[in-house]
């Protein structure tokens, strides 16, 4: 899902040809789903025990499975 958010904001800016578009999607969407994604991390990790055998296994961005 955060992949294809940030996919879509760099095919945007393309598309669109726009290189404000570009910077605002490298200083702010880019940062922002970094932080979401360590948000969600801590709170999976913390509600379900399993989560960090999972999470060592599977690369947050790009899960396919067995990549760590």
């Amino acid at each position: 899902m955060y992949l294809g958010i940030v996919t879509f904001h760099l095919g945007a800016s393309l598309a669109l040809e726009s290189v404000p578009l570009l910077v605002l999607t490298a200083v702010f969407v880019v940062p922002l789903m970094v932080a979401r994604i360590a948000a969600e991390e801590s709170v999976l990790r913390a509600a379900f025990a399993p989560y960090a055998d999972y999470a060592r296994r599977v690369p947050a961005l790009v899960p396919i499975v067995g990549t760590r």
